[in-house]
């Protein structure tokens, strides 16, 4: 008879040795922790050998769950707004290493609108990162933020490494205003004019001019846009912001 000992718990199971001298234990309920398993064999005679060397095991009954989400950077933005194209990250922080399988998503929202972020990368750690690309005609004004309960499988599976399932519910993540998002292209600008400083033709407006480096305005867009002034020629000549 061959009886399993825990350090713990005590003795937590007994088998008979099989004719070709195998045994197998279902132990009883291990206390949850490091665990210092050995065996002794009992003879037909009540003989009890020296125990086994240790088995050490973890019992790990405690899942994993989100400690927090978070926007945590984009590729492409400019002064914290992103455009069509852009790649967004978030950063789902579990509380302990969490091994990823399949392809989990995270829900965003986008001004007002829910779109699924990929898992991207950070399996076997408590950092899961998911990627989002920017579509066109996409608007967040007051920047992305993320609802509760936001991760989902999608057929995919979220597990310690002791293979307990984890627990994906997750509070709402506030507007984050250092991604913005628009994608809304300026309005079409009106025909520019040549300076009246820079055109030296006979009536001062004829637009003819003998400066290489003349002046050319207009008006009617938006503060804080930039202007680029294209010759079919000679391609960029010049940029301004509008005031």
């Amino acid at each position: 008879t061959i009886t399993l000992t825990s350090v713990v718990d005590g003795s937590v199971g007994t088998a008979v040795v099989a004719n070709d001298g195998t045994w197998s234990i279902t132990a009883s309920a291990l206390t949850v922790g490091t665990q210092s398993l050995t065996v002794t064999a009992t003879d037909a005679a009540g003989n009890v050998s020296t125990p086994s060397d240790a088995l050490a095991i973890t019992v790990d009954t405690t899942a994993p769950t989100v400690s927090s989400i978070a926007i945590t950077g984009a590729t492409g933005a400019l002064a914290s707004t992103l455009n069509a194209g852009d790649v967004v990250s978030a950063t789902v922080t579990m509380d302990s290493n969490t091994v990823v399988t399949g392809a989990p998503q995270l829900a965003l929202n986008i001004g007002g609108t829910t779109v699924q972020a990929s898992y991207a990368s950070g399996s076997g750690t408590t950092e899961l990162v998911f990627t989002y690309t920017i579509l066109a005609n996409q608007t967040d004004t007051d920047g992305i933020s993320v609802d509760a309960n936001a991760l989902s499988l999608n057929s995919g599976t979220l597990t310690d490494v002791a293979g307990n399932t984890a627990t994906i519910t997750s509070v709402a993540v506030a507007a984050n205003n250092s991604y913005l998002v628009d994608t809304t292209a300026p309005t079409k600008p009106g025909t520019p004019d040549l300076d009246i400083n820079s055109d030296t033709g006979s009536s001062g407006s004829d637009d003819i001019t003998t400066d290489t480096t003349p002046t050319v305005t207009g008006s009617g867009q938006t503060e804080g846009d930039t202007i680029t002034l294209t010759s079919v020629v000679d391609g960029s000549v010049g940029t301004a912001v509008v005031a």
